[in-house]
């Protein structure tokens, strides 16, 4: 079992009642940051260009570019989109982040 297999079934078996208030708060908090980020990403020049080649290679369209209109497919998002979150380089990686202490068992 790979490693995106394993945390999808940690992501699907994990039982709500083992996530602390932090825990959730913390989860949200960087959610809400990456789509910010992906936003104004999406604008910067490697964010445009990742766009166009999405656009351009077409696809089932039923994943959004975000900071857009557009839709692709899922892959073709999931990868303009990933370019556009760390095009202005604001990952949060310097904070302690509280889901570490949670055992994952990968």
């Amino acid at each position: 079992m790979g490693i995106t297999e394993q945390l999808a079934r940690f992501a699907i078996e994990t039982s709500p009642t083992i996530l602390t208030s932090q825990i959730v708060e913390s989860a949200k908090m960087k959610f809400l940051d990456t789509i910010a980020v992906m936003v104004k990403g999406a604008r910067h020049p490697s964010g445009k260009i990742a766009h166009r080649v999405a656009s351009r290679m077409g696809g089932n369209p039923v994943s959004t570019l975000i900071g857009t209109a557009e839709k692709t497919s899922s892959p073709l998002a999931g990868f303009a989109n990933g370019v556009s979150a760390h095009a202005l380089e604001y990952d949060d990686y310097t904070q302690r982040c509280p889901v570490r202490d949670l055992h994952v068992g990968l």
